[in-house]
């Protein structure tokens, strides 16, 4: 979507027309015409921004995760930073007058509260007072210089000399948002017991509060008035309620998105805006009576891409087939699906005009299209139905305009209790009639064929099969590794190529895998990328040397060396990638959740390029770097005395991380890795670099002089 895609968390404007939005992934956005346009600005850190406060046209605060604290001084145009103690997550940012003002925030696991204090305007920020236990907070608000109060979780805490001391009250009260008119009469919303949520009001100054509106089918989080009486409070599903009595009575008013609305803004009684998730910006002009929405473009999810060249692509998702002739800056819709539920299309084109597509919803027939004009028109070629059997479609694969193939999982309607099996559907004659070949696995993910006879296979439970008489027969690989599941393969030829994998050994991790041949499957290499936290989706090389692997909160990897080292891309977002695709080295596309295309011209960011020793070493090392001083490059260099994971981390003096070298498992030895700022907009001054694997742990100094 446009202007961008990530979740926007916060929205201030000064006047009428200049505003700012804040989000996740470092995304900051600026209007200077009522919202009509919204730009992105450059913003030095990719840490979700959660807040803004607004001091004047050129000064603006921004702050986010891991204890940033971001100042302009011209608007936005340009960024410093600091980072506030202890790095946690600061919620929200509130001034009393022109030199004082309080930050409120929390731990990652929200066991402990945090407030931080200027008496400068904000150029410095310190520890004002502090909660180490399971209390947290993440909402602040100050009637006077003197008086003021935060909360979170369980117990609200109140200071009446200007945060000198913060008493605990005793009363309970929980929610995200609230909002007071005078010293006694305040608001608050948030989640209530169970799966409601809730707006509470006080008219003894938080002693006690009275429920004045729930609701039970989503949730609200933030507050807004405009004057004594007249506000506002955005949730989840696009919901906005409004009062004109200070919350005695809400009424519910219609917005044009069905996304979750962070935050609202008035910058008069009538103009108002709100964002929220998927890069949400709407407006009104008439008090919230309408709403105008400033977000456009496809926001569902995005799961297929295939690129004929640098300017042509087609993209597939639950809500049909687009298609750019342009390289991305315009694209058409090709396909739609009949409704939201369906599943995405498959594609594959096999030229500028010829391409198939495959349709699958649900226990409906699979129905097989054709097309012999770039998309324009779409004729159905077949309703693919097999006796007694649902089948889910995973990929699609025409190796000429004969003989294609579709893999997926099959399972039995009148005995439904039977187990699921992996299954291949064969055509000879242009999608005709199809001979099934069945498997003793759960799954059969992905196929590709190298030329007319010789084809891989890739399934459940270590399975990657072959084929050389163009899938008549086909023939277990093995792969000498157990308790993985094969899902994507990229071939070059006959006798290289890459498939990828996952091992989930618990509900909380996954381990990925990538299996690499030279020699046609006779034997396999694995490569670990050890994070824990993404499923990776996809995989493509381009040639012996060059490839890349997508997955879930927006992580990318390449490799420049065939997959020996995998270095993390920095994607700025955190969405869920599906599918990577690249037609040189340097052009690609990124696609995944909630509409989200990213586009390279550059390629393969060289974080880290290594060499590597197999001789023996006794114990692990880190050696000083050099050169040092250095400018742009330098080398890294380290001893591994065991198999397993090691992560080399580059850290700026404020302790933030600035590069992720080497985050894998790797074999015994010695590595060196050339670390080049090239790519990086980073200042001179004092780095460290940060070596761990296992209980070993060493960290050293360097020198960028520019």
């Amino acid at each position: 979507p446009l202007p961008q895609g990530n979740d926007l968390n916060a929205v201030k404007f000064i006047d009428v027309n200049t505003g700012w939005a804040v989000g996740d992934k470092g995304t900051i956005l600026k209007t200077t015409n009522s919202g009509i346009n919204w730009r992105i600005l450059n913003c030095p850190v990719t840490e979700d921004l959660n807040d803004i406060f607004i001091k004047s046209s050129q000064y603006i605060i921004v702050i986010g995760d891991y204890g940033v604290i971001l100042h302009s001084s011209n608007g936005g145009s340009s960024w410093s930073f600091e980072l506030a103690t202890d790095y946690p997550v600061l919620e929200k940012i509130i001034f009393t007058n022109e030199t004082e003002g309080y930050i409120c925030g929390r731990k990652n696991d929200y066991r402990g509260g945090y407030i931080f204090k200027t008496t400068n305007s904000g150029i410095n920020w310190f520890l004002n007072f502090v909660k180490p236990d399971d209390e947290y907070f993440n909402k602040i608000f100050f009637w006077d210089s003197n008086t003021g109060v935060t909360g979170g979780s369980w117990y609200t805490y109140k200071t009446t000399n200007a945060g000198v001391n913060w008493v605990r009250q005793n009363y309970t009260i929980t929610g995200t948002d609230m909002y007071y008119k005078d010293s006694l009469t305040g608001l608050i919303v948030g989640p209530g017991y169970g799966s409601y949520s809730y707006i509470g009001k006080t008219t003894n100054g938080g002693i006690n509060f009275h429920q004045v509106f729930h609701i039970s089918d989503t949730l609200f989080n933030s507050l807004f008035f405009t004057d004594n009486e007249t506000g506002y409070s955005t949730g989840r599903y696009g919901k906005l309620l409004k009062t004109s009595d200070f919350g005695d009575n809400w009424f519910l008013m219609n917005t044009v998105t069905n996304e979750t609305l962070n935050s609202i803004f008035f910058s008069d009684n009538n103009t108002g805006f709100a964002v929220g998730s998927t890069g949400t910006l709407i407006k009104t002009t008439d008090g919230g009576n309408d709403w105008i929405n400033g977000l456009s473009g496809i926001t569902h999810n995005l799961y297929h891409s295939q690129f004929l060249d640098q300017y042509t692509g087609f993209i597939s998702g639950t809500f049909g087939i687009i298609k750019t002739t342009d390289g991305g800056s315009n694209w058409s819709n090709i396909w739609d699906s009949t409704s939201y539920s369906d599943f995405f299309p498959l594609i594959q084109f096999d030229d500028y005009n010829s391409g198939w597509l495959l349709h699958f919803a649900g226990y409906n027939p699979l129905r097989l299209y054709k097309t012999s004009n770039s998309g324009e028109n779409w004729d159905i070629i077949n309703n693919i139905i097999i006796y007694n059997t649902n089948i889910s479609p995973h990929s699609i694969l025409f190796i000429d305009n004969n003989t294609g193939f579709i893999t997926g999982t099959a399972q039995e309607l009148i005995w439904p209790n039977l187990p699921i099996y992996g299954l291949v559907l064969k055509t000879t004659n242009s999608g005709l009639s199809w001979i099934t070949y069945g498997f003793n696995n759960d799954n059969m993910s992905d196929i590709e064929f190298v030329n007319s006879s010789t084809g891989y296979l890739a399934g459940d439970q270590n399975r990657i099969l072959k084929t050389t008489n163009s899938g008549e027969n086909w023939n277990y690989l093995n792969t000498d590794i157990s308790n993985y599941d094969y899902f994507k393969i990229s071939f070059l030829n006959t006798e290289t190529g890459w498939v990828l994998g996952r091992n989930r050994p618990n509900p909380f991790d996954t381990i990925n895998v990538i299996s690499k041949t030279t020699n046609g499957g006779m034997s396999w290499i694995h490569f670990h990328i050890a994070d824990y936290l993404s499923n990776l989706q996809d995989i493509k090389f381009l040639d012996n040397n060059i490839g890349w692997v997508c997955g879930s909160k927006g992580f990318a990897y390449a490799t420049t060396n065939g997959g020996i080292n995998w270095v993390r891309q920095e994607t700025s977002t955190n969405r869920n990638l599906y599918s990577v695709n690249f037609i040189n080295p340097n052009t690609g596309w990124l696609i995944g959740s909630k509409g989200t295309i990213l586009k390279t011209i550059s390629g393969v960011i060289p974080v880290g390029i290594a060499n590597y020793s197999s001789a023996p070493i006794k114990s692990f090392s880190l050696s000083q770097n050099y050169p040092n001083p250095f400018n742009p490059s330098t080398n890294l260099e380290f001893g591994i005395s065991e198999l397993g994971f090691v992560s080399l981390k580059v850290y700026n003096s404020l302790g933030m991380e600035v590069a992720d070298i080497v985050n894998e498992v790797l074999s015994p030895g010695s590595y060196n890795y050339q670390f080049s700022t090239l790519n990086f907009q980073l200042p001179s001054g004092v780095y460290f670099y940060r070596l761990e694997s296992g209980d070993f742990t060493e960290t050293k100094r360097m020198v960028l002089l520019k």
